[in-house]
């Protein structure tokens, strides 16, 4: 962005022309001009530097004082603010414009012609100059235009008296039919300079884009319309006066007539609010191969500056799966550490239970009583209780469970992602020797103890489902 006072921006507007300010600043002339009009500027008027240039001297306007507070600072957003690859492509593009003298203003329009038929067999007609005028020495047009060249000789007129072209294969135009031939000799030209650069037209089922440096740039070629005020018709007229009668204000009629006016211009449809130039529009009285080193240099400015936003995309998406990465890595890493933690903790629980059986056991079995039966059963119940906690917390007991939990303490190698599914419940089992090598079984302490010997198997138990003694 570029601040400045009024008054700076006034010295500066009577010291050189405005385009050569707004080329240093990043934004169009008409730009500039608009924004010296709105901060209440005045600026040289139409032919005065070459006047100065010829040698003649001018009075130096008076800036009257601003209309409010908030004018006397100038804000101009322009290209400065674009990435520096943009500035060096469009500085790098305009140096390798060709330089030739500038085309003398003619003193009068050109007379367009109309578009030829369409010829027999493959030949394409001759090129026209920009203005309509045939050119006798010029080379017919390139067939890669001959989609175009159908397409808008079909067209149909709007009302205003424009055809429009465009679709699968074809340069999106928009021209008088007198203004046809100039529009396909000024893009004739336009690809033949654009190659000298490296550059190609590339037609798709989408319409046709420039490959500038590989990147695709959309553009269209339109003829400036002409206005003149309305001129409202009877029929208008009287339309007027039935919507008076009703209370009805509006103007049933446009303001302006608009209609060809021989004049080109090319849109490049990439980037709006850039500050990078869009539009390029042919001066009245000059050809429009005049703009073509301007039209080149706001090309590569375009296709710098789409390069430079991929890269800068491709630098977020980057960033943003590295940081994605790392919040899956941190959250499986959080849920690994949860169920360890779970599990240790379900060891120690059963190791908790563990000394206060082990302390009743020791107080019983140091009594005198003990010996005489007087807690019957109960040292066996504590001893097989024990037994049963020892082979839950056993190393190869925990082992198979943690591998059953599916409870890893150590790190893997590569980072996994954290499951998405359900998570097996973590506890602590009993496990006894299952058919086939190194299989085992995880079963109830009811069956370990059968297994183990500790208790009778029910099943087998004399007198099953009778009722029991007292």
């Amino acid at each position: 962005m570029v601040a400045m006072t009024r008054q700076a921006l006034f010295e500066a507007a009577w010291e050189r022309p405005l385009t050569e300010i707004a080329e240093d600043i990043g934004i169009t002339s008409t730009g500039l001009k608009k924004i010296c009009d709105r901060h209440d500027i005045p600026t040289p008027g139409r032919g005065y530097w070459a006047q100065v240039r010829a040698g003649k001297t001018f009075p130096l306007p008076r800036l009257r004082p601003a209309k409010s507070a908030a004018l006397e600072q100038v804000h101009i957003q322009g290209a400065r603010a674009l990435p520096p690859a943009v500035a060096a492509a469009i500085q790098t593009a305009r140096d390798a414009a060709s330089p030739r003298p500038r085309a003398r203003r003619a003193r009068a329009l050109p007379t367009p012609t109309a578009t030829p038929e369409e010829p027999d067999g493959d030949v394409a007609p001759p090129r026209l100059e920009a203005g309509g005028a045939p050119d006798a020495a010029a080379s017919p047009l390139p067939k890669v235009f001959e989609p175009t060249r159908k397409a808008i000789a079909r067209a149909r007129l709007d009302d205003a008296g424009f055809a429009s072209a465009s679709g699968a294969r074809v340069v999106s135009l928009k021209v008088g039919r007198d203004a046809q031939g100039a529009a396909l000799d000024f893009l004739a030209r336009l690809v033949e300079a654009a190659e000298t650069r490296g550059w190609r037209l590339d037609l798709t089922d989408g319409g046709a884009q420039l490959m500038v440096e590989n990147e695709p740039i959309k553009f269209r070629v339109e003829e400036q319309p002409a206005k003149a005020p309305h001129q409202p018709t009877a029929k208008e007229l009287t339309r007027k006066r039935e919507r008076d009668r009703w209370g009805g204000d509006s103007q049933p009629w446009p303001t302006w007539d608009l209609s060809p006016s021989g004049r080109l211009s090319l849109m490049i449809e990439e980037h709006p609010y850039s500050g990078l130039r869009r539009t390029f529009s042919q001066r009245k009285g000059y050809p429009f191969a005049d703009s073509l080193d301007a039209i080149l240099i706001g090309f590569a400015g375009h296709a710098a500056l789409k390069l430079a936003r991929r890269l800068e995309a491709e630098a977020r998406a980057k960033a943003a799966a590295i940081a994605e990465a790392r919040r899956e890595r941190l959250a499986a890493f959080d849920h690994r550490e949860k169920r360890r933690t779970e599990f240790a903790a379900a060891i120690g629980a059963r190791l908790s239970e563990r000394a206060p059986l082990q302390a009743v056991l020791d107080h019983i079995t140091g009594s005198p009583e003990a010996a005489a039966g007087q807690v019957p059963g109960m040292v066996e119940w504590l001893r097989r209780r024990l037994q049963a906690i020892e082979a839950q917390v056993g190393p190869n007991a925990l082992e198979i469970s943690a591998r059953h939990a599916e409870v890893d303490f150590r790190e893997p190698p590569q980072a996994k992602p954290a499951s998405r599914w359900y998570s097996p419940k973590i506890e602590l089992h009993l496990w006894v020797p299952a058919e086939g090598e190194g299989r085992v079984n995880g079963v109830s302490e009811l069956e370990w103890a059968i297994a183990e010997g500790l208790v009778m198997d029910p099943s087998a138990a004399p007198g099953e489902g009778d009722e029991p003694g007292c």
